[in-house]
């Protein structure tokens, strides 16, 4: 399982990326490479996928801001190529050519069916968004 950010125990946004081993019950962060290498920026509340055939995380959404009440949502979509034993290499932002989601804050996301596709558009599908060529 991994966990991209969130807000500190003082309201901070945080960018950090971590894993959890179920077998054997621990966290590791990950480190990546630091600007001027493209990174996502500290956010809460976003949406991190991962999907294990093509060894890629995906990261979209999330809030900048310090709570609800005064937060700017986000829609930006990022990937997160990873090695064969899912260690996380690089952030590359993904330019998605068409329509996305308005930034909204508290969203959950069900992965599965992203295998061996790339996000290029998207199209809203009641409270929901789809990516057709995927």
């Amino acid at each position: 399982m991994f966990v991209f950010g969130g807000l500190s125990s003082r309201d901070q946004r945080l960018g950090d990326l971590w894993r959890f081993t179920f077998r054997t019950r621990t966290w590791e962060q990950f480190r990546l490479a630091t600007p001027p290498c493209s990174v996502p920026s500290p956010r809460w509340s976003a949406v991190l996928a991962a999907d294990e055939v093509n060894r890629t995380l995906w990261l979209q959404g999330g809030s900048e801001g310090r709570s609800s009440r005064y937060c700017t949502p986000l829609s930006d979509v990022w990937r997160l190529p990873c090695t064969p034993s899912m260690r996380p290499v690089r952030w590359d932002r993904v330019a998605l050519e068409d329509a996305k989601p308005d930034g909204i804050p508290n969203v959950c996301c069900a992965v599965g069916f992203v295998a061996n596709h790339e996000v290029r558009s998207a199209h809203r599908v009641c409270d929901g968004w789809w990516w057709p060529n995927l």
